[in-house]
């Protein structure tokens, strides 16, 4: 935490708390999806539309006469497999609160027919179709600005998507100098097709920054 007074700055966070907390998500993390998903889900029926430190996005191809709420069921490959293990890492009917927000666990926060996926923490979730102009939207999630704020709908992210169409609003915030609170008005850029936390490649797929490698250094197959 770091707060701010007229001379000086104090920061009692260590620095390796962080460091060990991104470390251990994303191993647990990794550990879940080369664990158990690749060896008892069908990963062709499965697609990874987005994914965070400790969150991640399924495009399930499963049953098209059960409703959106069916999760696994209809691609497992493996039940012996996932009967045995599932309840490693997910819930199940009748489970306790505790059960199902188990250390190290997977939990499903929403669901829904399809969702729009910008950038980390920036996506849109909603069931309906854009050509039948009956989208309903259910989830919308922007990353530095308020989402009640912006009052974004579902069609501004396909069109973010589909035709590089930006959005900015303005925000107004609370900030102290000097012993003085003043409210600063911003505008920021709540929805765009720059993504500027790692290397975009052609086909969507996203890669990791590293010294003097860019998109033109991955093969595609």
């Amino acid at each position: 935490m770091v707060s701010e007074s007229p001379r000086q700055f104090k920061c009692n966070k260590p620095l390796q708390e962080a460091v060990f907390t991104l470390d251990n998500s994303k191993f647990w993390y990794l550990n879940f999806v080369y664990n158990f998903l690749y060896n008892c889900i069908d990963m062709d029926r499965v697609h990874f539309c987005n994914m965070d430190t400790d969150s991640m996005y399924l495009a399930i191809a499963g049953s098209q006469i059960e409703g959106y709420k069916q999760g696994l069921k209809y691609v497992i490959k493996d039940q012996l497999f996932y009967d045995q293990h599932y309840k490693e890492w997910l819930p199940w009917n009748d489970c306790t609160v505790a059960e199902e927000k188990k250390l190290m666990g997977i939990t499903t926060e929403s669901q829904g027919e399809n969702i729009v996926c910008l950038a980390p923490k920036c996506y849109s979730l909603y069931n309906g179709n854009e050509q039948n102009d009956d989208i309903v939207s259910l989830v919308n999630r922007m990353k530095g600005v308020s989402e009640k704020k912006a009052n974004l709908t579902t069609n501004d992210y396909i069109k973010c998507l589909n035709d590089g169409y930006n959005i900015n609003v303005t925000t107004n915030n609370l900030q102290t100098k000097m012993g003085i609170m003043s409210m600063i008005s911003m505008e920021k850029s709540a929805l765009t097709g720059i993504h500027n936390k790692v290397v975009v490649l052609s086909n969507g797929c996203c890669a990791p920054f590293m010294y003097e490698i860019n998109a033109d250094h991955y093969l595609i197959d």
